[in-house]
């Protein structure tokens, strides 16, 4: 997909602060018509917009502040109208397009792939890399798992994999489920939820850290969760 700005020149930067710099979009799809089916493996049922969907959901995950969300929602619909447009969907279907579960993920690169690629399917992410890494297997023969995420929240119960790799493990088995920031009702669903288990929730940084400062110490702050967690089971 090709971006360009009023004047036509070539917008090479497509991110969303450049979004109000696009006009018009352009394709070299003719490269793509003998491209293979490619199957996009996906752990999550958000679509493209709306109260579940990219902007509202994960945006503040990535540090959106509230004051530019409306914004960028609206950004987010007209470059998916204009993909819709470019890839010759009829507009009576845009809406459809727009709320189809998956078409949010990682930030709406479900939703480009689907509509560029000649023949692009979702499929279950978690499900594949399941069967790819046996986790079936190994989950049940575990004693001590350790899963984590950068932020457990609402979305974390949209499919991703940590909640359906604890549906993997028997009753018993210790869980340390680590994470940059943790939404304490959710904390306590999980653990309602996965009583059987012996479930450990920690959070790596602190509610009120500013999320640059808690990202740039990551790798610090999981050694030390882990180095606690260990000295606590001794």
């Amino acid at each position: 997909i090709l971006f360009y700005d009023r004047s036509l020149q070539p917008v090479t930067e497509v991110v969303p602060a450049k979004f109000k710099e696009i006009s018009s979009v352009g394709s070299s799809s003719h490269k793509l018509t003998t491209f293979p089916p490619v199957r996009v493996a996906c752990d999550v049922s958000n679509p493209l917009l709306g109260e579940g969907g990219a902007t509202r959901v994960y945006g503040p995950q990535k540090g959106l502040r509230p004051a530019d969300a409306d914004r960028l929602e609206r950004s987010m619909r007209r470059m998916g109208t204009r993909i819709l447009g470019l890839y010759g969907r009829d507009p009576a279907s845009w809406e459809d397009h727009l709320a189809e579960p998956g078409t949010g993920a990682a930030g709406g690169i479900g939703f480009a792939l689907r509509h560029a690629l000649p023949d692009c399917r979702f499929v279950e992410g978690f499900g594949l890399v399941a069967d790819c890494l046996r986790l079936s297997e190994k989950a049940a023969a575990a004693e001590v798992v350790f899963t984590g995420e950068g932020r457990l929240d609402e979305s974390s119960l949209s499919g991703k994999g940590p909640i359906a790799l604890l549906r993997m493990i028997p009753e018993g088995a210790r869980v340390h489920f680590l994470a940059g920031a943790v939404d304490d009702k959710v904390a306590a669903s999980l653990a309602r939820e996965f009583r059987g288990l012996a479930l450990q929730v920690s959070p790596l940084s602190g509610p009120e850290e500013p999320l640059a400062e808690a990202m740039a110490r990551t790798r610090e702050a999981i050694a030390e969760t882990v180095a606690s967690i260990f000295r606590d089971a001794r």
